[in-house]
């Protein structure tokens, strides 16, 4: 998940309930490192991995890459897995950018959770068939290929002019 998602309750259910989870922390997330309690840009992480406490998470294991901070509930090999681990979620993030963005899944105007999972549905659904149907593109060439073939309605209102008698 990204740094936006890392909130605690939700670390804290995974870490509890011993779910695997890899995430990018913001950096000005607190851990306490050696007992002291510090935000990850004043700490100097660099080049290695870390084993610190996340409050209200439990102990974690950070590093920093190329400027982000990487944070995972499992001891990587080395420095860079973190990263790796991280980064094996991108093409997830990508289907559900592309479902948001242009399958329109944030316009929802649905006050029912039924009527909420039917329309996430059907969104992946047309993901899918986009996918199926061109294998070899990406979803957004895809969506252009077949976008003009949209059946469109239009009405046309016939100006008329009324004589007025009175």
């Amino acid at each position: 998940m990204d740094s936006f998602y890392s909130a605690k309750k939700l670390l804290n259910y995974l870490q509890r309930n011993r779910i695997f989870f890899s995430i990018r922390l913001p950096k000005s997330r607190n851990i306490l490192l050696n007992g002291i309690l510090t935000s990850l840009k004043s700490t100097q992480i660099g080049g290695k991995v870390v084993n610190v406490w996340l409050p209200a998470v439990g102990k974690v294991w950070i590093t920093k890459y190329k400027g982000k901070y990487y944070c995972a509930n499992r001891c990587p090999e080395y420095q860079k897995q973190l990263y790796e681990w991280y980064a094996e979620r991108w093409c997830v993030e990508t289907v559900f950018r592309f479902i948001k963005s242009e399958l329109k899944m944030q316009d929802c105007q649905a006050f029912k959770a039924q009527q909420h999972f039917n329309h996430i549905g059907y969104c992946f659904l047309t993901f899918g068939l986009l996918q199926a149907t061109f294998p070899s593109l990406n979803p957004y060439k895809a969506k252009r290929i077949i976008e003009p073939k949209y059946i469109k309605k239009t009405v046309t209102l016939k100006q008329e002019y009324f004589t007025g008698t009175a």
